[in-house]
């Protein structure tokens, strides 16, 4: 399935900063603002990579699971 949008290239040096930022925003530690500067991206972009890295695990979880 292709990708679309600002999601990291897997293996970029920004992706670590990216999926870090990722995690601490989803457990409420920091504000998307804060994880958008953390992982190097303006905020709604940090949001729309947040919610398509977000869709595609629970896409690959439904696909497996059925």
């Amino acid at each position: 399935m292709a990708r679309h949008g600002p999601r990291p290239v897997v293996g970029a040096p920004g992706q670590g900063r990216f999926l870090l930022a990722l995690k601490l925003f989803e457990l409420g530690r920091i504000s998307s603002g804060k994880a958008a500067i953390l992982s190097g991206m303006g905020r709604v972009e940090f949001l729309l990579a947040a919610w398509l890295d977000i869709d595609a695990g629970s896409l690959a979880v439904s696909v497996t699971a059925g």
